[in-house]
């Protein structure tokens, strides 16, 4: 398809050393982010072509709006899935059903000026198609979910936040298991100094990472913004000068319920600084093991010269006698460290303290900026936990079409 062949070279033009870290000069950027809206776009086109004409061979005859779900994952997924629709006329109910008649969990989350917005858990075929029916009628499906400004809860877990907004606990209620340290906190961790020998926007030196990074304390609000038999969601929103950070904790029931989503909007508008997501667990290896794509890795604890180091979509520190762990996934970051035996880290965002030539660089990932990570515990390995698997369906999610009857 030429218009593949197109979008994806215009994409690859800027797979490079400088613009796909955020090195470049920010005028760079300019030309880099219009070529990749550009390909999106050309990409979206082609994406919603191929459904369309696949729903065409569907039986798309429901009683009421059919829904296409394709699973892009080579193996079968359940999942939470948001929905966009159109309506003839507003409701404060929606009832979904699956290919088989049966009615499943939704979650209305607004409705009005015709349109609505909910949430439905699916399940879907490997690298599939299924087709759900929407109704507008009431849904009384129960759930375990529970949520209040300081706790949330779901059939797995049991989250508890600090005063600052940060997860000071998590249960598992599968195996009695604590996550999180005693007297620590999962958080966002600051590191307000970060010096560098002569390349500054490339460099990270580790006598800094060994400093004792800062939480985020300023202006802490603590919301409940979604609590339903579907999804649950607490936003936390604090600020650190004139960088402002918003992150929704988020617990599913229906698909992917031992995922703990930490979905996070940053606008960031610090210099000389370093941001870090801080892990702090019960679990305590001399190892952890990395994602590398095509593989995995088992790294040690920070070195001399391994203190940062990349990884794709998770990485995961197992007790030493593999009884039980935790996996961390991400949608879009790639630089981790382990300062201890118990202890991740995944890089956020950079802002060196510049010199010479680099001054430019002391605006390096200035903006907003939105990207999910997510906690998984496990009894056993990782690989018992189907971690590679999470991870790739927290980065290809399912995706819905709304088609007509055919």
């Amino acid at each position: 398809n030429s218009t593949l062949t197109e979008a994806w070279k215009r994409v690859i033009w800027h797979q490079f050393h400088d613009d796909l870290p955020g090195t470049s000069i920010p005028r760079a950027y300019e030309f880099s982010w219009n070529d990749e809206l550009i390909s999106m776009k050309q990409f979206a086109n082609v994406f919603t072509t191929s459904v369309g004409g696949v729903s065409r061979a569907l039986d798309t005859q429901v009683k009421g709006i059919p829904l296409v779900i394709y699973n892009p994952v080579a193996q079968p997924v359940s999942d939470i899935i948001e929905i966009d629709i159109q309506l003839a006329k507003a409701t404060n109910k929606i009832a979904v059903y699956n290919e088989k008649g049966s009615l499943v969990p939704s979650q209305l989350i607004s409705s009005g000026n015709g349109k609505a917005k909910f949430l439905v858990a699916a399940s879907a075929p490997p690298c599939g198609y299924v087709v759900y029916d929407i109704r507008t009628g009431g849904n009384k499906a129960s759930s375990n979910l529970k949520v209040s400004e300081n706790t949330i809860e779901n059939s797995i877990y049991k989250v508890t936040l600090d005063k600052n907004g940060d997860i000071s606990s998590i249960i598992d209620k599968r195996n009695q298991k604590e996550l999180v340290e005693s007297g620590k906190a999962i958080r966002l961790a600051l590191f307000t100094e970060n010096e560098s020998f002569n390349w500054p926007a490339w460099e990270i030196l580790k006598k800094e990472m060994d400093k004792a990074p800062i939480s985020i304390t300023d202006g802490v609000k603590i919301s409940v913004v979604e609590e339903g038999p579907v999804r649950a969601t607490i936003c936390v929103e604090r600020r650190y000068n004139e960088s402002v950070f918003k992150q929704y904790i988020r617990l599913n029931e229906g698909g992917q319920n031992d995922r703990i989503d930490l979905l996070t909007e940053i606008d960031w508008q610090t210099t000389n600084a370093l941001l870090k997501a801080e892990f702090p667990l019960t679990v305590s290896n001399s190892v952890a093991t990395y994602d590398l794509g095509i593989g995995a890795i088992e790294r040690g604890t920070n070195t001399e010269i391994a203190y940062e180091v990349y990884a794709q979509q998770w990485a995961d520190l197992t007790d030493k006698n593999q009884s039980y762990g935790v996996s961390i996934l991400n949608d879009c970051k790639y630089g981790w460290d382990k300062p201890n035996d118990n202890t991740l880290r995944l890089t956020l965002l950079h802002t060196p303290k510049t010199k010479g030539g680099y001054r430019y660089q002391d605006k390096q990932d200035f903006g907003h900026h939105m990207l999910t990570y997510s906690i998984v515990g496990h009894s056993g390995t990782y690989r018992d936990a189907k971690t590679v698997l999470k991870a790739e369906v927290l980065n290809q999610p399912m995706k819905a079409f709304v088609t007509q009857k055919n």
